[in-house]
Protein backbone atom coordinates (compact mmCIF):
# COMPACT_ATOMS: atom_id res chain seq x y z
CA UNK A 1 0.00 0.00 0.00
CA UNK A 2 1.57 3.49 -0.97
CA UNK A 3 1.00 6.21 1.55
CA UNK A 4 0.32 9.56 -0.07
CA UNK A 5 2.67 12.30 1.03
CA UNK A 6 0.85 15.93 1.62
CA UNK A 7 2.48 19.47 2.29
CA UNK A 8 0.78 22.86 2.20
CA UNK A 9 2.98 24.86 -0.32
CA UNK A 10 4.41 27.90 1.54
CA UNK A 11 2.20 30.82 -0.82
CA UNK A 12 -0.93 29.25 1.33
CA UNK A 13 1.32 30.03 4.88
CA UNK A 14 2.70 32.85 3.80
CA UNK A 15 -1.41 34.30 2.61
CA UNK A 16 -2.26 33.64 6.49
CA UNK A 17 1.02 34.57 7.96
CA UNK A 18 0.48 38.46 6.27
CA UNK A 19 -2.90 38.40 7.80
CA UNK A 20 -1.93 37.11 11.00
CA UNK A 21 0.50 39.68 11.19
CA UNK A 22 -1.70 42.58 10.38
CA UNK A 23 -3.69 41.32 12.87
CA UNK A 24 -1.02 40.69 15.64
CA UNK A 25 -0.03 44.90 14.61
CA UNK A 26 -3.99 45.89 15.83
CA UNK A 27 -4.16 46.85 19.58
CA UNK A 28 -5.90 44.34 22.00
CA UNK A 29 -9.63 44.74 23.26
CA UNK A 30 -11.21 43.15 26.00
CA UNK A 31 -12.04 39.40 24.72
CA UNK A 32 -15.48 39.07 26.15
CA UNK A 33 -16.58 42.45 24.77
CA UNK A 34 -14.34 41.97 21.35
CA UNK A 35 -16.22 38.43 21.06
CA UNK A 36 -19.85 39.47 21.70
CA UNK A 37 -19.55 42.56 19.70
CA UNK A 38 -18.13 40.49 16.32
CA UNK A 39 -20.63 37.48 17.24
CA UNK A 40 -22.96 40.50 17.29
CA UNK A 41 -21.41 42.16 14.10
CA UNK A 42 -21.22 38.75 12.14
CA UNK A 43 -24.72 38.26 12.65
CA UNK A 44 -25.56 42.06 11.19
CA UNK A 45 -22.65 41.02 8.05
CA UNK A 46 -25.16 37.83 7.04
CA UNK A 47 -28.44 40.02 7.46
CA UNK A 48 -28.48 40.91 3.75
CA UNK A 49 -31.51 43.48 3.87
CA UNK A 50 -29.76 45.94 6.51
CA UNK A 51 -27.63 48.67 5.00
CA UNK A 52 -24.13 48.37 6.24
CA UNK A 53 -22.64 50.57 8.64
CA UNK A 54 -18.99 51.84 9.69
CA UNK A 55 -19.34 50.12 12.90
CA UNK A 56 -20.41 46.76 11.50
CA UNK A 57 -17.24 46.90 9.43
CA UNK A 58 -15.03 47.58 12.19
CA UNK A 59 -16.52 44.52 14.38
CA UNK A 60 -15.85 42.45 11.41
CA UNK A 61 -12.15 43.58 10.47
CA UNK A 62 -12.17 42.70 14.45
CA UNK A 63 -13.82 39.28 14.27
CA UNK A 64 -11.02 38.40 11.16
CA UNK A 65 -8.25 39.97 13.48
CA UNK A 66 -8.79 38.30 16.25
CA UNK A 67 -9.24 34.77 13.99
CA UNK A 68 -6.13 34.92 12.39
CA UNK A 69 -4.08 36.31 15.32
CA UNK A 70 -5.17 32.91 16.70
CA UNK A 71 -5.19 30.76 13.85
CA UNK A 72 -1.77 32.21 12.54
CA UNK A 73 0.22 30.59 15.85
CA UNK A 74 -1.53 27.13 14.96
CA UNK A 75 -1.28 26.62 11.70
CA UNK A 76 2.46 28.11 11.78
CA UNK A 77 3.39 25.51 14.17
CA UNK A 78 1.91 22.61 12.21
CA UNK A 79 3.29 24.09 8.86
CA UNK A 80 6.74 23.74 10.83
CA UNK A 81 6.08 20.49 12.24
CA UNK A 82 5.15 19.33 8.29
CA UNK A 83 8.03 21.06 7.05
CA UNK A 84 10.60 19.27 9.74
CA UNK A 85 9.25 15.79 9.56
CA UNK A 86 7.77 15.03 6.62
CA UNK A 87 4.88 12.07 7.17
CA UNK A 88 1.64 11.09 7.19
CA UNK A 89 1.05 12.17 10.52
CA UNK A 90 2.47 15.96 9.83
CA UNK A 91 0.59 16.04 6.40
CA UNK A 92 -2.94 14.99 7.65
CA UNK A 93 -2.08 18.32 9.88
CA UNK A 94 -0.92 20.13 7.27
CA UNK A 95 -3.98 19.15 5.11
CA UNK A 96 -6.53 19.78 7.76
CA UNK A 97 -5.15 23.18 8.89
CA UNK A 98 -4.88 24.38 5.20
CA UNK A 99 -8.52 23.23 4.62
CA UNK A 100 -9.51 25.15 7.82
CA UNK A 101 -7.51 28.06 7.29
CA UNK A 102 -9.20 27.76 3.46
CA UNK A 103 -12.80 27.59 4.26
CA UNK A 104 -12.51 30.66 6.88
CA UNK A 105 -10.47 32.81 4.02
CA UNK A 106 -13.28 32.34 1.61
CA UNK A 107 -16.44 32.99 3.92
CA UNK A 108 -14.53 36.01 5.58
CA UNK A 109 -13.63 37.28 1.85
CA UNK A 110 -17.35 36.78 0.85
CA UNK A 111 -18.72 38.51 4.29
CA UNK A 112 -16.14 41.51 3.22
CA UNK A 113 -18.43 42.09 0.09
CA UNK A 114 -21.04 43.90 2.00
CA UNK A 115 -18.85 46.34 2.45
CA UNK A 116 -17.50 47.60 -1.06
CA UNK A 117 -20.02 50.22 -1.11
CA UNK A 118 -19.94 51.80 2.07
CA UNK A 119 -17.64 54.61 2.67
CA UNK A 120 -14.81 53.59 5.22
CA UNK A 121 -11.88 55.23 6.53
CA UNK A 122 -8.74 54.63 4.62
CA UNK A 123 -6.96 51.85 7.14
CA UNK A 124 -10.79 50.01 7.33
CA UNK A 125 -11.08 50.14 3.53
CA UNK A 126 -7.33 48.70 2.89
CA UNK A 127 -8.24 45.86 5.70
CA UNK A 128 -11.50 44.98 3.51
CA UNK A 129 -9.26 44.61 0.87
CA UNK A 130 -6.95 42.56 2.11
CA UNK A 131 -9.41 40.33 3.58
CA UNK A 132 -10.80 39.91 0.18
CA UNK A 133 -7.78 39.94 -1.57
CA UNK A 134 -5.34 37.50 1.18
CA UNK A 135 -6.16 34.75 -0.28
CA UNK A 136 -3.88 33.17 -2.54
CA UNK A 137 -5.54 29.73 -3.39
CA UNK A 138 -9.50 29.96 -2.63
CA UNK A 139 -11.41 27.22 -2.77
CA UNK A 140 -15.02 26.58 -4.23
CA UNK A 141 -17.78 26.78 -1.38
CA UNK A 142 -19.26 23.38 -2.07
CA UNK A 143 -18.64 21.29 0.99
CA UNK A 144 -15.32 19.13 0.54
CA UNK A 145 -13.47 21.62 -2.01
CA UNK A 146 -11.54 23.50 0.49
CA UNK A 147 -10.14 19.94 1.97
CA UNK A 148 -10.07 18.41 -1.70
CA UNK A 149 -7.96 21.36 -2.59
CA UNK A 150 -5.52 21.46 0.82
CA UNK A 151 -4.62 17.51 -0.10
CA UNK A 152 -3.35 18.40 -3.71
CA UNK A 153 -1.41 21.23 -2.23
CA UNK A 154 -0.18 18.78 0.64
CA UNK A 155 0.75 16.29 -1.36
CA UNK A 156 2.42 18.60 -4.00
CA UNK A 157 4.26 20.55 -1.62
CA UNK A 158 5.68 17.00 -0.18
CA UNK A 159 6.35 15.71 -3.45
CA UNK A 160 8.26 18.02 -4.29
CA UNK A 161 9.67 18.52 -0.55
CA UNK A 162 11.43 14.74 -0.47
CA UNK A 163 12.80 14.90 -3.65
CA UNK A 164 11.15 11.06 -5.00
CA UNK A 165 8.35 11.03 -7.22
CA UNK A 166 6.89 7.61 -8.32
CA UNK A 167 7.51 6.62 -11.93
CA UNK A 168 6.40 3.43 -13.28
CA UNK A 169 5.50 1.83 -9.92
CA UNK A 170 8.55 2.79 -7.98
CA UNK A 171 9.97 5.35 -6.27
CA UNK A 172 12.49 7.28 -7.94
CA UNK A 173 14.60 10.20 -6.53
CA UNK A 174 14.90 13.45 -8.11
CA UNK A 175 18.68 13.38 -9.23
CA UNK A 176 17.84 9.97 -10.94
CA UNK A 177 15.09 11.52 -12.36
CA UNK A 178 17.17 14.02 -14.46
CA UNK A 179 19.51 11.37 -15.24
CA UNK A 180 17.16 9.18 -16.29
CA UNK A 181 15.05 12.16 -18.55
CA UNK A 182 19.10 13.51 -20.19
CA UNK A 183 19.28 9.67 -21.51
CA UNK A 184 16.30 8.69 -22.54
Amino acid sequence: MTIRKFRRPSGVIAAVSVLALVAACEPQTSSTSASTSAQSDSADAAAPTREATVAQAQGFIEEVETFYREFGEYSARIAWLNNTYINYDSDWLSTKVGAEGTEMGVKFANMAKRYNDLELPAEMRRKIELIKLGLNLPAPERPGAAQALSEINTRMGSTYATGKIELDGEMVARNDLEEMMGTT
